[in-house]
């Protein structure tokens, strides 16, 4: 969809669209490499607390079904990692946009809910809890981070936003979408920025693969949400790989001319050094694999 569409559907924002606990479905990939729907306060959960959780949120129009929730599970299970939670609020995220957007807070305070569950039920520290959210995905994992500071007094490790999203959201304060201080460490993947999705610098780590506009390399012109739905795919690709190697740099324009050759470099995505912090470009390739290099 493009932005005429969006801004269409889009009436006024504001929060406290009611949403019901049964409304935001969990499904848990365990040790036994099932997926099974969960829910907190019933049941015994086949949960590691010594391992790390990772919570994977889609956004709008889109559910447990998304193709890379099961590319993103496929790629966490080959890297031994089994604690690996979809988050289905496809109740509300398949209606219109600006309901959806309406969804997003209280959608992200179950999710935080579900967080301070693991942690109070099966001792899963809270540094070892990472979101992964797409699109409004992204803001609703900020959210589902507030809301576990502002119950617990702390905050959970890590939050991973996949070209969070643009319409609505652009330069709202940093109460009111995903920022940094949502989790100890906060990157953000920009691949449609300026359009579908947010081109402002808002986590610790901000990448900007090809620019991070819509432009990504292999996206046509005509190519609808393509650049916009890249940020999935470059995640789950990174999960077991290293070859998306990003340069620290201030601009496009310099990462282009090689003004930053000698800057700091990390990879983006799941293997991020998160000690590093600030903007960081690279290029990828047209197609999967879309990582070009090794660190």
């Amino acid at each position: 969809m493009n932005r005429v569409v969006f801004f269409v559907a889009l009436a006024a924002v504001a929060w406290g669209k009611t949403v019901k606990d049964e409304d935001v479905k969990f499904y848990l990939t365990n040790s036994k490499l099932s997926y099974e729907q969960i829910s907190t306060g019933t049941g015994t959960l086949d949960i590691n607390p010594q391992k790390q959780v990772k919570i994977i949120c889609h956004g709008w129009v889109d559910s447990i079904d998304s193709d890379w929730y099961v590319d993103a599970k496929a790629e966490y299970v080959r890297r031994g990692m089994t604690n690996v939670i979809g988050v289905d609020w496809g109740t509300h995220a398949n209606g219109l946009y600006s309901s959806a957007v309406k969804a997003s807070q209280p959608v992200g305070e179950i999710i935080g809910k579900l967080v301070l569950y693991l942690h109070n039920t099966y001792g899963v520290p809270l540094s070892q809890i990472h979101l992964i959210g797409h699109s409004l995905g992204a803001h609703i994992s900020g959210f589902a981070g507030k809301y576990v500071l502002a119950t617990s007094g702390k905050r959970i490790g890590r939050i991973t936003g996949l070209d969070p999203a643009g319409p609505s959201w652009e330069k709202k304060d940093a109460d009111s979408r995903l920022a940094v201080g949502d989790a100890d460490f906060v990157d953000v993947m920009h691949t449609d920025g300026g359009n579908l999705g947010l081109d402002e610098v808002i986590g610790d780590v901000d990448y900007y693969p090809n620019g991070g506009v819509s432009r990504q390399n292999g996206c046509g012109i005509l190519a609808v949400g393509c650049s916009h739905n890249r940020a999935p795919k470059y995640f789950y690709e990174s999960i077991n790989s290293n070859g998306f190697v990003t340069v620290q740099c201030s601009s496009e324009k310099d990462f282009n001319n090689g003004n930053c050759d000698s800057n700091p470099r990390t990879v983006m995505g799941e293997n991020v050094d998160t000690s590093l912090r600030g903007t960081f470009y690279l290029s990828t390739n047209k197609e999967a694999p879309f990582a070009i290099g090794t660190l």
